[in-house]
């Protein structure tokens, strides 16, 4: 049976919607907003940076040894069209850069004190073969609707371009069998494990909180 929702996956790069400094001095705290409002924010600082997401994700504060940084933020908005009786998933891509200090160190101390980050909550993203979708899976993808509301579950097809998802996509196992379960911290964006998408509900959640 067809279901009457359908899923747009789309992905396009933003700039400007990480409200950041570009240069702020050393001991200085460091605060990233985003501009985009969303219903899952993926936060990521490359190099040494540590963060602490707040605010349910729109927010990091950032701890840095002097040098320059980038920061990328992907946006996860969930779009109803009543009318349609269809579901939209947008996912769109920031990007700010950062510089700590006027002259890199090029061997930082870190804090001896560093506050370590949170741990996050794990959303699943559930990749299958829809025109493959059993009855059987179809009853359980229901009822994980209804468990697991967007946007803390995702199910997308294999085919999916969005480029927030291909990250992920690549790195099922070649061979596994679909549908997968791939287990994502929400604070990080970092992929925890992909496991064969479990055969109930029950099941489903205690594979989610492991």
């Amino acid at each position: 049976m067809r279901s009457l929702i359908v899923l747009l996956l789309m992905a396009w790069p933003a700039y400007g919607q990480i409200n950041a400094p570009q240069q702020i001095d050393e001991h200085t705290p460091i605060v990233c907003t985003s501009e985009q409002a969303a219903d899952v924010y993926i936060w990521r600082v490359s190099g040494a940076a540590k963060r602490v997401v707040l605010n349910n994700g729109s927010t990091i504060h950032v701890w840095a040894p002097p040098g320059e940084y980038d920061i990328s933020l992907t946006t996860i908005s969930i779009v109803i069209d009543w009318q349609k009786q269809s579901k939209d998933v947008v996912y769109q891509e920031h990007s700010a850069k950062l510089k700590v200090g006027s002259v890199p160190d090029p061997g930082p101390k870190p804090n001896p004190n560093p506050l370590p980050p949170p741990p996050g909550k794990r959303w699943a993203l559930v990749v299958e073969e829809t025109s493959q979708r059993t009855p059987a899976q179809s009853n359980l993808f229901l009822q994980l609707r209804k468990d697991l509301p967007l946007p803390r579950l995702l199910i997308i097809d294999k085919d999916a371009t969005a480029n927030s998802v291909k990250q992920y996509l690549s790195k099922v196992p070649q061979g596994m069998s679909l549908p997968v379960l791939c287990i994502v911290d929400q604070a990080t964006g970092e992929l925890v494990r992909v496991v064969p998408v479990p055969g109930t509900v029950d099941e489903f959640k205690k594979e989610l909180e492991r």
